[in-house]
């Protein structure tokens, strides 16, 4: 069984990788947080061994790919591991947000019943906890794919946000 683990909040997340280690689970990894794990003496699988990518769009996409939501869905992989890039303004207008990490927590909800998900980094250390002790059981998922799917929505809010703060500046701008 895998692992994907694409975290933004990297806190913690050694804590996590050595949990699935001793538990038998193999760890895919985004880029940045493969890294992150290497530095720390983990040995984890990019993800790109299995999209045939290692990013594309200046990093923008790493994980949207038919494999990965094919080994969610299989239950390859059990566990979906995410804390969202927050979203932002740039200095040209640009909204950045995360896409790929929405689609992996939704991917991982909609299988609950054979996937753990968790999308808050503040949410690691419970589930590394849970696997060493052999808990994460369906009840568990289950309160892990709620949790998952508030955290969603509140992250789907912070964007909309975004968007309606870029209408009110256009309405500012209108009546000046």
């Amino acid at each position: 069984m895998y692992a994907i683990i694409s975290v933004h909040d990297k806190d913690g997340v050694e804590r996590l990788a050595s949990a699935f280690r001793a538990i038998g689970v193999f760890v895919l990894a985004t880029p940045g947080t493969r890294a992150y794990l290497g530095e720390h003496g983990f040995d984890c699988m990019p993800v790109s061994d299995i999209t045939g990518f290692e990013s594309m769009c200046a990093g923008g996409i790493k994980t949207l790919h038919p494999a990965v939501h094919k080994m969610i869905t299989t239950g390859e992989i059990g566990y979906v591991v995410v804390d969202f890039l927050p979203p932002v303004r740039s200095f040209d207008g640009t909204l950045t947000t995360d896409i790929g990490g929405p689609a992996l927590v939704l991917s991982g909800i909609k299988h609950y019943d054979h996937v753990c998900v968790i999308a808050r980094a503040a949410h690691v250390d419970e589930l590394a906890r849970m696997a060493e002790d052999g808990d994460v059981d369906g009840g568990y998922r289950k309160r892990c794919a709620r949790r998952a799917q508030e955290e969603l929505i509140a992250y789907e809010q912070r964007v909309l946000a975004l968007l309606e703060d870029d209408d009110d500046q256009r309405d500012v701008r209108a009546h000046h």
